[in-house]
C-alpha cells in the first residue's frame, strides 16, 4: 500500500535523532503531555461555564441571589471531578465498546479459529518484550478482521493492546515482535494516552458539540515514526518492521473508519487531512527512515 508523500524526506530527517537511538527525540513525551494537559483543561474550562450557568439558572429559581451562587458554585466542582475522573478514566473502555462483537480477549481468541499455539506465542512475546522494556501489563484483545494491523490505546485506569485476527495468524516470531514493539512505543511515547484522551472527549462532544473544535489538537505528525523508532529500539530488529510496514497483506480498507482511534492503527486507515506539517508521515517515508538503521 502507498500512501501519498506529506512530508518531504528531508524534512522529517531533520527532525531525528543524528546519531542511534539513544536519543530521546523520538519519545517527545513532554510536548504531548503538555498537549493532553492544555485539552482536559480547555473541556473543563467549557463544561464549567456551562454548570456554572445552569447552576445560576437553577439557583436563582431556589434561592435567588445567594442560592445562584451556592448551587453554581457546587455544580462548578461537581462537573470538574466527573469531568477529570472521565477524561483520566474512560478512554480504553469507550474505545474497546466501539468493535462491539467484533472483539473479544485474546485468551479467548480460539472461538475465531485462533489455535492455542498462536495465542500462546503472543503473549510469550508480550511477556518478554513488557519485561525487557520495564512496562506494566496490558490487556491484550483480537478483532475478526483478517488484514495485519494492530493498536495500543491507555488512560490513567487501563491500557491495552488490539490486534487484529490477520495479525495474529499470519505473522512470524520476528514480525510479531516488531508489530508489538511499535504498541510499546505507543504508550511510551503517550501517543496511546493522546488518543485515550481524545477518545473520552469525542464522547463529551456528543453532548458538548463544541468541544468536537479540539478535534485538530491531537493531530501528531510524527506520532508514527515516534513508535517505529521505540520498536526497533526495544526489538534490535530493523528488517522485521520494514518488512511488516511494506508487506502486501497490509489492506485496512474493511477495518471500520472510527473516529479518533483510526490513526493510532500501526497502518493508520487514512492520512490525515490537515495543512503543513501537522501532515501524517506516509508509510514510504517510514519504511525509508527505518532503511538507513
Amino acid at each position: 500500500m502507498v500512501y501519498p508523500l506529506s512530508l518531504s524526506n528531508e524534512r522529517t530527517r531533520e527532525s531525528l535523532p543524528r546519531r542511534g537511538l539513544d536519543s530521546a527525540w523520538f519519545l517527545d513525551v513532554k510536548k504531548r503531555e503538555k498537549r493532553i494537559k492544555s485539552n482536559v483543561l480547555i473541556a473543563q474550562g467549557f463544561v464549567s461555564i456551562w454548570a456554572a450557568v445552569v447552576g445560576v439558572i437553577v439557583g436563582w429559581l431556589v434561592g435567588r441571589i445567594i442560592g445562584a451562587i451556592v448551587v453554581a458554585a457546587v455544580f462548578l466542582v461537581v462537573s470538574n471531578i466527573l469531568i477529570v475522573r472521565f477524561v483520566n478514566n474512560s478512554g480504553t473502555k469507550l474505545a474497546l465498546n466501539l468493535f462491539g462483537s467484533k472483539m473479544m480477549l485474546l485468551k479467548d481468541g480460539e472461538v475465531l479459529g485462533i489455535s492455542k499455539e498462536k495465542i500462546e506465542r503472543v503473549f510469550n512475546i508480550i511477556e518478554r518484550l513488557c519485561i525487557q522494556d520495564g512496562i506494566g501489563d496490558c490487556e491484550t484483545y483480537v478483532i475478526d478482521f483478517p488484514s495485519v494491523n494492530a493498536l495500543a490505546i491507555e488512560d490513567k485506569k487501563t491500557r491495552a493492546f488490539i490486534l487484529t485476527k490477520g495479525a495474529v495468524n499470519s505473522l512470524d516470531r520476528m514480525k510479531m515482535e516488531a508489530l508489538l514493539g511499535h504498541e510499546i512505543g505507543v504508550l511510551r511515547s503517550q501517543v496511546g494516552l493522546l488518543g485515550g484522551v481524545e477518545m473520552a472527549l469525542f464522547k463529551l462532544s456528543s453532548f458538548f458539540p463544541p468541544l468536537a473544535k479540539l478535534k485538530g489538537a491531537f493531530n501528531d505528525s510524527l506520532a508514527p515514526i515516534s513508535a517505529d523508532l521505540y520498536a526497533i529500539g526495544l526489538t534490535r530488529y530493523p528488517p522485521a518492521l520494514i518488512d511488516l510496514l511494506s508487506g502486501e497483506v497490509n489492506n485496512p480498507s474493511e477495518l471500520p473508519q472510527i473516529e479518533p482511534i483510526r490513526k493510532l492503527w500501526l497502518i493508520p486507515l487514512e492520512v490525515e487531512e490537515t495543512k503543513g506539517p501537522q501532515q501524517m508521515v506516509s508509510i514510504d517515508e517510514r519504511v525509508e527512515i527505518l532503511s538507513d538503521f
